[in-house]
């Protein structure tokens, strides 16, 4: 049998995206010396095996992001700042732009796009499974006290099992000719319900948000070319009224046998409204006003001259005991400065705009999340959190529709042909 080098490089890097799938829970749960995880562990080995096979291959074009790593570095460095503080935000470069760059130099290779595949819908299957587990030991045992009970940073979260439900609805038909139409309707089912069972406010707006983007986006690229057609319109009314139908005998069903469910659920939603206010709505906080209460503290860090090029790895905030914040944005302004902050803008900017033009449903579902997520994860620390920043470089840069359009590794390899001299 004979093992490539990139087949050995796929290997750890599946590695390192499945031990981050494990979340912040589990990965926690089993650290080492209170400062190692396991997805510590796969990145090093990831890049153990890049060193090894002298893989390592980082075209000019990237060279800005050393640039960047080496100023924030020594910008922590000559601040005093303490080693683990730096070396926290350094794992937060590296689980990122270690992801983005080999995902770079492999998103044209079938067999890579389709173990990427593969062990992403395996972690969301884990997500699955943990999810609803912790559902059933603890968010049910609330209820009958109105209380919301239930452990964050399970898998990828209600948060990744959102952005899964709309991306998986966008490829409904061809995923079901792979897994079957049992195995993909209990996927679908189970990520909306533990959306809705996640207790989670900002999870409810991130699916919103995420499916009226994905609808928006399909009609304005054209990809809904009939959608105001006759026949379109009344099958939307008639699936639409089913679906309304259905959930009302759902709801009714649920509000006469399990009054204590609807109550929280209700509480819970009203209590959106609430955001921004500081008001306190059948006992559910504004966590919004709070975490913008908490930008005051960093306001002399925006005032002083270094915030064009940022304060570095390792700054923290007043009265702050760690590095994370709960506010992404303010992280990354305050840590990278204005002039790097609007280098990666700009350069999401184009990955938007990459991701747009290729005018399918996936890559539709896969905008539309990513800018849902980075709304409500920004404003949640989503985006600070190391474990789901690889899944976010993944999906800037892998066109997974090219492996759902091909059978094989040769139709594949034809139609990237194609659509590299259209210019993709």
């Amino acid at each position: 049998m004979i093992i490539r080098k990139v087949d050995l490089n796929d290997f750890f890097f599946c590695v390192f995206l499945a031990l981050s799938g494990l979340g912040n829970y589990y990965n926690e749960l089993y650290q080492i010396a209170n400062v190692i995880v396991l997805s510590d562990i796969g990145l090093a080995l990831f890049l153990c095996s890049l060193l090894i096979t002298s893989c390592i291959n980082l075209q000019r074009k990237h060279g800005y992001l050393i640039i960047c790593f080496i100023s924030l570095l020594i910008i922590g460095l000559l601040g005093n700042h303490m080693i683990g503080d730096i070396l926290r935000d350094i794992k937060v470069f590296l689980y990122f732009f270690v992801a983005y760059l080999y995902c770079y130099s492999r998103k044209d290779d079938y067999l890579y796009v389709s173990r990427l595949s593969k062990t992403m819908l395996t972690m969301v299957v884990f997500t699955i499974i943990v999810c609803t587990t912790d559902f059933l030991e603890y968010g049910l045992s609330g209820l009958s006290s109105k209380q919301i009970l239930r452990t964050f940073g399970l898998g990828l979260s209600q948060y990744g099992l959102a952005v899964s439900f709309v991306i998986l609805l966008s490829i409904g038909s061809r995923l079901r000719e792979k897994i079957g139409k049992i195995t993909y309707y209990a996927l679908l089912v189970m990520c909306l319900t533990l959306s809705i069972t996640s207790y989670t406010r900002s999870v409810w707006l991130l699916l919103i948000l995420s499916l009226a983007l994905y609808y928006l986006i399909n009609i304005i690229s054209g990809v809904y070319k009939d959608f105001f057609s006759a026949n379109q319109i009344i099958r939307i009314v008639i699936y639409g009224t089913a679906i309304c139908m259905a959930f009302m005998m759902i709801y009714r069903y649920i509000e006469q046998n399990y009054s204590d469910i609807v109550s929280l659920f209700i509480g819970r939603m009203q209590s959106i409204s609430s955001f921004g206010s500081g008001e306190i709505i059948n006992g559910n906080a504004d966590t919004l006003t709070g975490r913008l209460d908490g930008l005051k503290d960093y306001i002399p860090k925006y005032t002083n001259p270094l915030i064009i090029i940022g304060w570095g790895f390792g700054d923290r905030g007043k009265n702050s005991v760690s590095t994370i914040t709960e506010n992404s944005f303010l992280y990354y302004s305050w840590k990278y400065g204005i002039i790097w902050s609007v280098v990666l803008l700009y350069r999401l900017y184009d990955k938007f705009k990459t991701i747009f033009r290729r005018k399918n449903k996936i890559n539709n579902a896969v905008i539309s999340s990513l800018i849902a997520y980075i709304i409500m994860g920004g404003m949640s620390g989503h985006l600070n959190k190391y474990y789901m920043l690889p899944y976010i470089a993944i999906f800037l840069l892998i066109d997974f529709d090219r492996l759902f359009v091909a059978d094989n590794v040769e139709e594949y390899h034809e139609k990237i042909a194609v659509i590299q001299d259209k210019g993709d």
